[in-house]
């Protein structure tokens, strides 16, 4: 869990490159499917990297992993790609994975190009047990990743997007 703190923290004061959502193709939409977002940040004097934030297999502890994408298909084809999962040619298909799709261009989730992450935060529940992560933007923009159902992990942009079994808090990574 110190791993996790430490990324997530490290993230904060990195600009924004690229972002996007990883998504499990589902013809059902972001709702039913994992949706994990990855994030392709500069760090002003050091260099790049990019990162996907996603839920454990266990189904409840955050993960943050640093993993190269190519790029995206904009998100203003999403509900294009969606009418293509729908059909039976695409499962028939030998290798269909994640799909990214962009949405910093687009501003898809509030963020730009060139937009600072400013703070980081593990969600947890009050008795400690981390569950999510949220970042936050310098236009205050929040973005949050965190277990979505039996799905696997879902994005959203406040506590109310997520159904949370118990009491959550927000802390604040330094």
């Amino acid at each position: 869990m110190n791993a996790l703190r430490e990324t997530a923290a490290f993230l904060v004061g990195a600009q924004v490159r690229r972002l996007g959502l990883l998504v499990w193709p589902d013809p059902k939409g972001l709702q039913e499917t994992d949706v994990r977002l990855h994030l392709d940040v500069e760090f002003v004097g050091v260099g790049q990297n990019e990162f996907t934030c996603r839920t454990d297999p266990d189904g409840q502890t955050p993960d943050i992993d640093m993993e190269r994408w190519p790029v995206g298909i904009p998100f203003s084809r999403f509900n294009q790609r969606q009418r293509i999962w729908a059909t039976d040619q695409f499962w028939k298909s030998p290798s269909f994975t994640y799909e990214l799709f962009e949405t910093a261009e687009e501003q898809a989730l509030g963020v730009g190009v060139g937009a600072f992450i400013t703070s980081a935060y593990i969600v947890k529940f009050v008795d400690d047990v981390p569950t999510g992560l949220v970042f936050e933007f310098d236009n205050g923009v929040q973005i949050w990743s965190a277990p979505s159902g039996p799905t696997g992990n879902g994005i959203g942009r406040k506590a109310d997007d997520f159904c949370w079994p118990a009491k959550i808090e927000l802390e604040k990574l330094q």
